[in-house]
């Protein structure tokens, strides 16, 4: 999969993705500007930047939320150990969002119409 920020400064590359959910913390409302993120998740080894490592912005509060952003238009890319926002994605990731994650902080205006499983906060591991 490839993808890129918003003005094509940063570009990326990233393979074999684990999970596509829709992420309702706060951070991804606020970083989006939407009710929630919808991100892909893939293991750190198998991501990098190909284009743009000058421009890679890194905000972090903490290691598991930090935001990684285009410093030049402001772009979201990715954040923590690696959830692709996959809105910057240019390819089919080859899948769709299975689930809704930390729905206990969702925007009290929005509605799940959808029918996926919702988890309060991370989806039980098996």
């Amino acid at each position: 999969m490839r993808g890129k920020c918003l003005c094509g400064g940063v570009q990326y590359e990233a393979s074999d993705p684990q999970l596509m959910a829709h992420c309702h913390c706060s951070r991804c409302q606020h970083s989006s500007g939407t009710a929630h993120g919808t991100v892909v998740m893939v293991a750190p080894e198998n991501f990098r930047i190909t284009q743009g490592t000058e421009l890679v912005h890194k905000y972090e509060e903490d290691p598991f939320t930090a935001r990684v952003s285009c410093s030049n238009c402001g772009g979201n890319l990715y954040h923590g150990e690696v959830f692709i926002e996959a809105g910057t994605l240019t390819d089919d990731p080859g899948m769709r969002p299975t689930m809704h994650i930390m729905v206990d902080h969702k925007a009290g205006w929005h509605e799940i119409t959808d029918g996926l499983p919702q988890h309060g906060e991370w989806p039980p591991s098996d």
